[in-house]
Formats: C-alpha cells, structure tokens, sequence
C-alpha cells in the first residue's frame, strides 16, 4: 500500500517502491492543510463548534489533526482537508459559493506574499497580453502551483475542442475535492488573476465524481483574432 496513516493524526507518509501512484491516497501539502485547520480553530473561539458538534460533523482522524501540529512540509489525506474546508463554509459562509471563493482569494493572496516554493514568484515575469499562447501558458502555471499542493490529482490543460475561447483546466481523480474546495479554487485562481493582470472570472463545473473542469471563456473578439 503506496500511502500509510494512522488514526491518531499523524500526516501520511510515502512508502518506498510503490508501483502504482494512483493507488495513494490523494493528498494535500500540510502548508495548505494548515488554513483548514486555522478557520476550525476560529469557529472554535468564537463560540461556533463544542466538542459534541465537532464529533457529529468531522470523523475521528480529522478530528485528531485538530489537536496535532500540522507539519508544512507534511502530506495529509484530501478528504480530511475537504471535511475542514466544508465545514467552515457551512459554518460561516452559510454554503454560499461567494464566501468560499472569497476564502480562496485570501489563501492566493498568503501564498503570493508567503510561499515562493509554490512557484508564483515568477508570476510578474508572464505576460499579460492576451494571446492564445499567453494564456496557454497561465493556465499552466496554474496547474503548476496545484501540483505543488496536491497530490495524485490528475491535472490537465486544453482548449475545449467544442468552444475554441474556452480553456480549460481538468482535475481528474478528484472524488476527495468537495463542493467547498472547488469553489475555494475559484477564488483561489481568481485572485491569482487578479494580482497578476491575467484573464478572469474562472468558473468550474464538476463533470463526474471524480473530474471537475475549471475554465475561463475568452471573450469572443479576442478568441476571433486567434483564427485570423
């Protein structure tokens, strides 16, 4: 078995010769995991969740990780992260789509100013024009990041052959990424946009229970010129 974890919080950890990554656990990076653990621990003090509320919305080994120092350079299981990432959003967000991509935003916006390993320090470096190329070329830095974050998601970038304006970002394995988390990755990209001048809105769709699409439509009269 390529992953092992334990019910008392422990981060997973990476057994050697496994023949198959798909056969591990899908897994989030503990610097990641980390601000699940933060919004838990706000809702805590301010009065939101007692032990009995905690123990009939979170199972036993995410519970565990709340009382466990998460470690950044860690690997935690993705469901765990999902029970947390959902749990704030119904807490204080009411599941509004808005709130969750608002929490997104503010995670971009502590990466860009905190994490250089992700990647995003060479963010500034990509051009903003809006060439079929450029674009190309951001959505894969994007992917970029999120393989930085993730593990054993299967991660591809295309233009949809049915819509030549659209790109399109897959996640395949990705049963584990709940409502909660995927809107959080909107915002997430959204402001990643934002910040660097790029193309937006992102909007997502899961397709299946295990693929979700995330995709930015070129307005038309650009998309035009690609053709030209």
């Amino acid at each position: 078995m390529p992953l092992s974890s334990s019910e008392s919080g422990r981060p997973l950890k990476r057994i050697a010769h496994h023949s198959d990554w798909r056969a591990m656990e899908p897994s989030v990076k503990g610097s990641l995991f980390r601000c699940g653990v933060l919004v838990t621990q706000r809702l805590r003090r301010a009065g939101h969740l007692d032990a009995g509320a905690l123990a009939s919305r979170l199972g036993p080994r995410t519970r565990a990780l709340l009382c466990t120092k998460v470690d950044p350079e860690g690997w935690y299981a993705l469901r765990d992260f999902s029970a947390l990432v959902d749990l704030g959003w119904e807490i204080e967000g009411g599941r509004d789509p808005g709130h969750a991509e608002q929490e997104g935003g503010r995670v971009a916006d502590w990466i860009c100013e905190e994490d250089s390993e992700a990647g995003v320090d060479y963010l500034e470096a990509t051009s903003r024009a809006s060439t079929r190329s450029n674009l190309m070329r951001q959505a894969k830095i994007m992917t970029s990041i999120t393989r930085s974050f993730y593990r054993c998601l299967e991660l591809d970038v295309r233009v949809d052959p049915a819509r030549a304006g659209r790109f399109e970002i897959l996640y395949g394995n990705a049963s584990a990424f709940s409502e909660g988390l995927r809107h959080a990755t909107v915002g997430f990209m959204n402001q990643l946009a934002h910040r660097y001048g790029w193309p937006q809105p992102w909007s997502s769709q899961r397709l299946r229970r295990d693929l979700l699409s995330f995709r930015l439509d070129v307005p038309e009269a650009i998309a035009k010129t690609w053709r030209r």
